[in-house]
């Protein structure tokens, strides 16, 4: 941290201006245009840059303005007094206007960039860092200054990193949740089962051509399915199968639901699925894996949305 010290040159040229740029009028006059203009645009880092190097050309060099000293002399206090991200805050604000009152200033942007670093503004800290450079490129602590700015783009870079992993897991949950909340309301269950209705027939099942036929029959009854907190929907047991069939969003539409049977003391295993287009209607089998040809009879249950 770098304290504001005024010297007797300095304090007194604030009351005699004629001392500033005598011998360079019109680059007195640039200088001071763009200083004006960053009042009105003092997020511009490249006029800042153009103000700096201008100001570095001057002989004698331009005046700091006593808003300068008192700025950082707050800003000071504010850091040397700072017990939170918040405090080191105050700290920044203060120093943000010692640039603004002196925007040649390179203790100020060093100051700034310290505090900005503890305030937990890396991207900030570093762009102060690098204005601190280009206005005292010979200065004692450069080297320091520079591994400091280095440091905290790697900040910057690890954050963004960070923020963009929780930005993504946070949308696939809300994803995952809208797709569950596609199959809340109120649903027919349909069993497909081939010959006369009995247990034997419900065991058999049926294969996926006799499937896409008439052989399906009403359990009688409507159901509402269940939302699980564990992001799951839950269909309820079947009947001819042991356990409950579950579907795992997995991607951006219904169609992505991945289906497993889980029974009590046994590992889940995926089984087979079909989404409807419309997510009005989807089937589930509690016995046919995804890999599995529907040569076989499988035990199928077809679910269809009602009013």
């Amino acid at each position: 941290m770098k304290t504001h010290k005024c010297l007797a040159l300095i304090c007194l040229s604030l009351f005699a201006p004629s001392l500033f740029g005598q011998a360079n009028a019109p680059a007195r006059d640039q200088f001071q245009q763009l200083t004006a203009q960053l009042q009105n645009s003092p997020n511009d880092e490249a006029l800042r840059e153009k103000i700096i190097n201008l100001a570095r050309m001057m002989a004698p060099p331009p005046v700091l303005p006593e808003e300068a000293g008192r700025r950082m002399a707050r800003g000071f206090a504010a850091f040397k007094e700072a017990k939170s991200v918040a405090d080191y805050k105050d700290a920044v604000t203060e120093f943000e206007k010692a640039t603004l009152a002196a925007p040649w200033y390179a203790d100020a942007y060093y100051n700034l960039g310290q505090a900005r670093a503890k305030a937990e503004d890396f991207a900030g800290a570093a762009a102060s860092l690098k204005l601190y450079l280009l206005a005292a490129p010979e200065a004692k602590d450069a080297a320091d200054a520079k591994t400091l700015m280095y440091e905290m783009e790697y900040k910057q870079e690890k954050a963004d990193k960070e923020r963009s992993a929780a930005q993504a897991q946070a949308q696939q949950a809300a994803q995952k949740q809208r797709l569950l909340e596609a199959f809340r309301g109120n649903w027919d269950a349909d069993e497909c089962w081939v010959g006369k209705i009995s247990r034997a027939s419900l065991s058999r099942g049926c294969t996926g051509a006799e499937m896409q036929q008439s052989n399906w029959y009403s359990h009688g009854q409507r159901l509402q399915l269940e939302i699980e907190s564990d992001g799951t929907v839950k269909l309820g047991g079947f009947l001819g199968c042991i356990g409950s069939a579950f579907g795992i969003p997995q991607g951006p539409s219904l169609r992505d639901i991945r289906w497993e049977i889980r029974e009590e003391g046994r590992p889940p295993r995926q089984t087979w699925g079909s989404m409807s287009a419309t997510g009005n209607q989807f089937t589930v089998s509690c016995n046919r894996s995804p890999s599995a040809t529907d040569a076989a009879p499988y035990i199928y249950i077809m679910w269809t949305r009602t009013p």
